[in-house]
């Protein structure tokens, strides 16, 4: 028997939603008949949503965001608001790094993650607020396996998704009286253009062919390979899901069991 998602009608905020796992993300909602406003910081991603999914005109407004701006996540709920009435579901998926180089990680580089990611998030809950406390509704913030696996190249990376965590079990407790769930999903290596990123930053700093920067990385991965990213939009919708009513203050992590491997051998 199939698990009815109950997304009919139901109204949800994607940030980083024209890529990757906020790209299936989008798709998977408006699948099960969801009303989505997905954003995205580059217009050339916005436009190749609005084309892949023209299809959903009437229930999906794409638009170009930069979760840096303070007054980003009003737009997005104003936004949400003035075209479908409401919001039901958040997910904060906004990100913004480059791989790094084996440098010193600049102080401009941990200011601009924790202004997208972390600051982002939180004005986004917050604005949103008030519209999820009207409908009982979800927020789903994306964090990153680096929150619990620090990488000594990208420290600035496991300390934003580690506040991720903690400020998102936070929130979970202060709005739990309202009816509001807070959950967070941690992927490992997704095969995104993200993932191809960061093989060819690994070929750069040691000075190899990117096909063997590859296999170094997949190596590492339990299951041989990294995470679909919509297994990871799937998971998500679950936590988003009005089905799953108990499910609040829980970290789930996605990871192929890297981070099984790396507690067994530690």
């Amino acid at each position: 028997m199939g698990i009815d998602l109950d997304f009919e009608e139901r109204v949800c905020v994607v940030t980083g939603g024209t890529r990757g796992i906020g790209r299936q993300a989008t798709e998977l909602f408006l699948r099960e008949g969801a009303r989505v406003v997905a954003s995205g910081l580059h217009e050339r991603s916005v436009d190749a949503l609005r084309e892949r999914l023209a299809g959903f005109d009437d229930r999906l407004h794409a638009v170009g965001c930069d979760m840096r701006d303070p007054d980003a996540g009003e737009v997005l709920v104003e936004t949400a608001v003035s075209l479908y009435g409401q919001v039901d579901v958040v997910v904060n998926n906004a990100a913004a790094f480059d791989y790094p180089s084996g440098g010193p990680v600049a102080r401009e580089e941990w200011t601009d993650l924790l202004d997208v990611k972390l600051l982002g998030y939180v004005q986004l809950m917050n604005a949103a607020h008030q519209e999820l406390a009207k409908t009982h509704g979800a927020v789903v913030n994306v964090a990153g396996i680096a929150g619990v696996l620090p990488r000594p190249t990208s420290p600035h990376v496991g300390a934003v998704n580690a506040a991720i965590v903690n400020m998102s079990a936070a929130f979970a407790a202060a709005w739990a009286a309202e009816g509001i769930r807070v959950n967070v999903v941690s992927p490992g290596s997704v095969g995104t253009q993200r993932m191809d990123e960061r093989v060819a930053a690994m070929a750069v700093r040691r000075g190899g062919a990117v096909e063997e920067a590859r296999a170094e990385l997949y190596a590492t991965m339990p299951l041989g390979a990294p995470t679909d990213p919509a297994e990871v939009a799937a998971l998500i919708a679950v936590l988003a899901a009005p089905t799953f009513r108990a499910v609040t203050g829980s970290h789930v992590i996605i990871d192929g069991g890297v981070t099984l491997r790396q507690r067994r051998s530690g």
